[in-house]
């Protein structure tokens, strides 16, 4: 079933590090349930809508607070010459 609103960007929840942004949503957001962050294989738009029923945000408020929690990318150094 995909929930995504139609002409919404594509986005996909990092699921090598689901599990420390899911500690990271209960700690900071009390009225998160386990039940709620259940993330299953292809269904990433179910999880972000029952994120956006419990917190009461839209589609690209929970993605904004989602990527906020992602680990920053290394900073590559431009090769020298």
């Amino acid at each position: 079933m995909n929930t995504r609103p139609k002409g919404a960007e594509k986005f996909m929840i990092n699921t090598s590090d689901w599990a420390r942004q899911a500690k990271i949503l209960k700690e900071k957001y009390s009225q998160v349930t386990d039940k709620d962050l259940i993330l299953e294989a292809g269904r990433d738009e179910e999880l972000l809508s029952r994120l956006q029923r419990r917190l009461s945000r839209n589609r690209d408020g929970i993605i904004e607070i989602l990527k906020s929690m992602e680990p920053s990318a290394p900073v590559q150094q431009a090769a020298t010459l």
